[in-house]
């Protein structure tokens, strides 16, 4: 899998078994979905003159998986099949990630100084798993808004970054020019998003 800013992001199925045996997803309990709707998440962004979308870097990497859970997350490096080793981090693939992400973020919200009250009001129902699509009403705010949010997720550890809007200031890694947005093509300069189709070739 490829995105802007992972160009190779590796999945590990957890959904893969052997004749007769069930996968790891078919042992896990996967928790409630909390995972916002996509065009609620588009539909909340595109009230904001001054749209912002970041993402987390590496999000499910910065959430570490307890000591004894390590056993039930091991496997082969490729052409070593005698070196065993244990995935020590959350693990992109795994059906249980989703809800861990999305309840780990809730809960740093839930538990935020009351300086972030506004924030997080704000913050909440604006991120679809690691991405997150928000705004501001005010040039002015911007810049602020993103430094303070970033202090926010950092306080979990999590580096909210990638800052794309189409507005111009000093914290964003793009204000022109087109962006990707969970499947919708954002022209920064015309500040339009465009619905991206998808086309099924029979080969």
């Amino acid at each position: 899998m490829q995105s802007e800013t992972t160009k190779i992001r590796p999945v590990f199925d957890a959904s893969a078994s052997e004749k007769g045996n069930p996968s790891l997803n078919h042992c896990l309990f996967k928790g409630i979905n909390l995972t916002e709707l996509i065009p609620d998440v588009i539909d909340r962004f595109r009230t904001y003159p001054i749209g912002l979308s970041g993402d987390i870097e590496k999000a499910f990497l910065m959430m570490s998986v307890v000591n004894q859970d390590r056993k039930f997350l091991r496997f082969f490096y490729p052409c070593d099949e005698e070196l065993v080793y244990r995935h020590c981090r959350v693990v992109f693939g795994v059906s249980c990630s989703p809800f861990l992400l999305n309840a780990s973020i809730l809960y740093l919200l839930d538990n935020s100084p009351p300086e972030f009250h506004d924030m997080v009001k704000k913050l909440k129902g604006s991120f679809y798993v690691d991405n997150c699509l928000t705004g501001v009403n005010d040039p002015c705010d911007q810049a602020s808004f993103i430094e303070m949010t970033q202090t926010l997720m950092s306080r979990g550890g999590f580096n909210l970054r990638g800052w794309v809007s189409n507005v111009a200031c000093e914290f964003l890694s793009k204000h022109s020019g087109d962006a990707s947005v969970l499947a919708l093509l954002w022209n920064l300069d015309g500040d339009a998003t465009l619905i991206l189709k998808f086309f099924l070739v029979k080969l």
